[in-house]
């Protein structure tokens, strides 16, 4: 008797430790994914292509047809000066294929600045073993706040990798 118990808190004990373990890997991941995002609004208020570029996967820049142009209309769609931002909410996922997996991060994020309030929804691949140049992000979508209803459904019929400013016109 003294043996079950003794078998059933070990493999409790294992349980515990293993879901920790996950819990600790799930946070670095979301960890990444914050950090890549300060970088990139960094290099978004310095305006610095070269900057910006290092956090889009390879497959973003090359897979847009103007990804140069995007840029510097996202420079120049961001009014005003930073005032603040938060992550309004964080989730994430990990595919597998052939025992290589990529773990996806998906973060919508509010952007206050002087003059206006922006929505920005990124898609982060912050690991990927499957294709190591489909690192960064993935997607990139800015919108202004007041306009995020209306061009919600556009947003998620795009499933091309790339920098999108969403507009009302």
């Amino acid at each position: 008797m003294k043996k079950k118990i003794l078998i059933i808190l070990l493999v409790c004990i294992l349980l515990i430790i293993n879901a920790c373990g996950i819990q600790s890997s799930v946070d670095k991941d979301e960890q990444k994914a914050y950090m890549q995002f300060e970088s990139t609004l960094t290099a978004i208020q310095k305006k610095d292509k070269k900057a910006l570029r290092k956090e889009f996967t390879q497959k973003a820049i090359q897979g847009s047809n103007n990804f140069g142009s995007d840029e510097e209309k996202l420079f120049d769609f961001i009014q005003g000066k930073l005032e603040s931002w938060k992550n309004v909410s964080s989730s994430g996922g990990k595919s597998t294929d052939e025992g290589k997996s990529r773990v996806e991060e998906y973060m919508l994020y509010t952007l206050q600045t002087s003059k206006e309030t922006y929505e920005i929804t990124i898609v982060s691949y912050v690991k990927n073993e499957l294709d190591h140049n489909d690192t960064g992000i993935h997607q990139l979508f800015i919108v202004k706040a007041k306009d995020q209803d209306a061009l919600f459904s556009y947003e998620q019929s795009i499933q091309d990798p790339g920098l999108y400013i969403l507009e009302n016109n």
